[in-house]
């Protein structure tokens, strides 16, 4: 109860705006791995019903518009009703061949750090498909946000509806996030999440993946456990690890074999995911992968952040920002 009590404590006083702290952040993973999952979920109730008007009415307006990037193709409720069950969804909608290609592009032109080495400007290089050194190949947040397209798909109101729906809250982008995965090594990298693991930066969340190259069982499949996302499916064994990278043959001794699943996909394939769900991603044993993801969440309650400036906002990102201003807090609009 003691622990109970400093979780709910320190949630109080970062809803009264005193901010994240890495003890709160303990507490909330702690507290997840004890309740199995219970904890995020009776704090997420508490949000959702303290935001249930601004909810109602984000879901009016972006209900109202139109995709300008994606030619949308699903039922949002579909997308809904199988995520509660399973934890992921594979959409019928696909990221447009030119959008992927552009960003294909940006990914070889912009320097990227390779896994393993200090984030210090000298070691950000350019990505060289046939001189891979590192198993993953990751990124600037700062410099993602930047860029227009990326921006665009951020903001597209279905995927912000069929976020808003599951969470039962308005979004906040939480995260943006892409990287190269190689064949560097064929053996999996527990550092480049390929190895079973759940997330755990905030108390609910979703993340959008979008395949920018094809992708197949050698070259990266997303793997996931259907159900594990739910509250109280975590084996107990497992849980008193903590957050940690688990075995496959570990987790077989608690799910059957049809919950284990791989997600294969064409350049263009759009996944949206609860990764509280057992997930990694596989190994490579030939080519390159490239994945740009996105995470949005129902509070930025949990693991401190940095705010991050964003110099060159496109239109439709204000817009967003001014429906909901949470839904981009962790960017500083310039």
């Amino acid at each position: 109860m003691k622990t109970n009590f400093s979780l709910l404590k320190r949630f109080i006083s970062f809803e009264n705006g005193m901010g994240n702290t890495q003890d709160g952040y303990q507490a909330m993973i702690r507290q997840y791995c004890e309740t199995n999952g219970y904890s995020n979920y009776i704090l997420s109730k508490i949000i959702s019903f303290k935001y249930r008007r601004t909810t109602k009415f984000v879901l009016s307006a972006l209900k109202a518009q139109r995709s300008t990037v994606l030619n949308w193709e699903d039922n949002i409720q579909t997308l809904i009703k199988t995520l509660k069950k399973d934890g992921y969804v594979v959409l019928k909608t696909k990221v447009p061949t030119k959008i992927c290609d552009d960003l294909k592009k940006f990914a070889e032109d912009v320097k990227c750090l390779p896994s393993g080495m200090d984030d210090s400007e000298q070691n950000y290089i350019q990505y060289k498909k046939n001189e891979p050194k590192a198993t993953t190949y990751n990124f600037r947040e700062s410099e993602l946000i930047n860029n227009p397209i990326i921006q665009s798909l951020a903001c597209d109101p279905k995927i912000l509806e069929t976020v808003t729906k599951y969470l039962k809250a308005p979004p906040i982008l939480d995260l943006v996030a892409m990287w190269w995965s190689t064949c560097f090594k064929k053996e999996a990298d527990a550092r480049s999440a390929q190895l079973y693991h759940f997330d755990m930066d905030r108390l609910h969340w979703l993340k959008v993946f979008f395949y920018l190259t094809d992708v197949d069982k050698d070259t990266g499949a997303h793997c996931y456990i259907s159900k594990s996302h739910r509250p109280g499916q975590k084996p107990k064994e497992i849980r008193k690890r903590g957050y940690a990278r688990i075995l496959d043959s570990d987790l077989k001794a608690y799910f059957p074999q049809e919950n284990f699943k791989e997600i294969e996909g064409k350049t263009g394939t759009i996944i949206i995911g609860d990764t509280a769900a057992y997930h990694k991603g596989k190994p490579l044993v030939r080519d390159h992968r490239l994945v740009l993801e996105f995470e949005y969440t129902n509070s930025m309650f949990g693991a401190p952040t940095t705010q991050l400036a964003v110099d060159k906002p496109i239109p439709t990102l204000i817009d967003r920002k001014s429906l909901h201003p949470k839904m981009f807090e962790k960017y500083k609009i310039v």
